[in-house]
């Protein structure tokens, strides 16, 4: 006679099993973040909270703008301040970051369209030693304040100066095209990262989550 079978767990009531999909972690990943999809929904939400909160007080925050881009931090007085304004010091910190990976991004573009940060710095050595004074005030103004073409222009065309004056034996071939990846090979921003995540193949194509990792890998976005 056949024992009785007890069902001890109800098979049918067990979850489907998980998509194992993505179990890796990317290295690229930010460690405060478990996946890609999390990092993209924050990024969004940072955004959305940034833009609605600060939209009727742009004006306000221009002394906070000023003191960081004199000093390079904030007091604990204008975090005090700020936080009144609805602007917590994770918000304010998020953004100084955010804002500072696009600058580190946008100076390595220009140093790359020079032939990478060595050429950059002796070109930038040369000028300093042999231009008037007005001639690299002017320089310098447009790398700090100028939109990034500009910036790119006034680099390369400091860059054909300095060629010239170098012997054919010294001069380097790549002084201005450089090395750089085509711009369509890596990410320009935090917020191309996000809408490459959000994008539906990202969870169903491996092959375009692949490629979006290594894209982001080259970026150096997510510095």
């Amino acid at each position: 006679m056949v024992d009785e079978v007890k069902i001890t767990e109800d098979i049918a009531g067990q979850p489907a099993e998980e998509n194992t999909q993505q179990t890796d972690r990317p290295e690229w990943l930010p460690e405060k973040f478990q996946s890609a999809e999390e990092l993209a929904k924050s990024y969004t939400e940072l955004e959305k909270s940034y833009s609605e909160r600060t939209e009727a007080t742009q004006n306000d925050l221009n002394p906070f703008f000023n003191e960081y881009a004199e000093k390079g931090a904030l007091a604990e007085e204008s975090y005090t301040k700020l936080q009144g304004m609805g602007l917590g010091k994770d918000v304010v910190d998020n953004y100084i970051q955010g804002m500072k990976a696009q600058t580190d991004l946008q100076v390595n573009r220009i140093q790359q369209e020079v032939g990478g940060a060595v050429a950059y710095d002796n070109m930038i050595k040369w000028a300093s030693e042999n231009l008037a004074e007005e001639e690299v005030n002017a320089f310098n103004n447009t790398m700090e304040n100028g939109n990034g073409a500009d910036a790119i222009l006034a680099a390369k065309g400091m860059a054909a100066r300095y060629q010239a004056t170098q012997a054919p034996v010294t001069q380097e071939p790549s002084l201005i095209k450089g090395q750089a990846a085509s711009p369509r090979d890596t990410f320009r921003s935090t917020a191309e990262v996000v809408n490459a995540i959000n994008d539906k193949r990202y969870e169903s194509d491996s092959a375009y989550r692949k490629d979006v990792e290594e894209k982001i890998k080259r970026s150096e976005v997510m510095v």
